[in-house]
């Protein structure tokens, strides 16, 4: 009897951990994985603050790792890649503690560059004669 309930319990974990969501967001260009970061972090649905560092410290403590002469020019690159996980498991935690524990999975990158912009030639629309 005892087996049977740690391989439920078991067995339902993994069925919980499997169970996730992503969203996934990404810019044009190039990303560059030394200027990246990956991490859970934990917050409440009661305030904005975070326990531990925060996505923003975290990246700043990468530009803080930067030569002077990179640093203003990476700190002007807009974010390439972020991508926000979740599973059941993270929820089911966030339920249990009625919200005051959230942990929350980020990873983010820089782009390489600032993107080209676009130098093509430029359609316009043209008005259509009424008839």
């Amino acid at each position: 009897m005892k087996k049977m309930f740690l391989l439920s319990f078991v067995v339902g974990l993994f069925v919980l951990m499997s169970g996730c969501m992503d969203i996934l967001l990404k810019g044009g260009g190039d990303g560059n994985t030394q200027l990246s970061g990956k991490s859970v972090y934990w917050r409440s649905y009661y305030s904005d603050k975070w326990f531990g560092n925060s996505p923003q410290e975290d990246l700043q403590e990468i530009y803080d790792k930067l030569p002077k002469t990179e640093r203003a020019e990476a700190q002007t690159r807009p974010l390439y890649l972020v991508n926000y996980h979740s599973n059941y498991l993270y929820s089911l935690l966030s339920v249990f503690s009625l919200g005051i524990v959230v942990p929350v999975h980020i990873k983010w990158e820089i782009q390489k560059k600032q993107p080209v912009p676009y130098s093509g030639n430029v359609v316009k629309p043209t008005k259509q004669p009424s008839k």
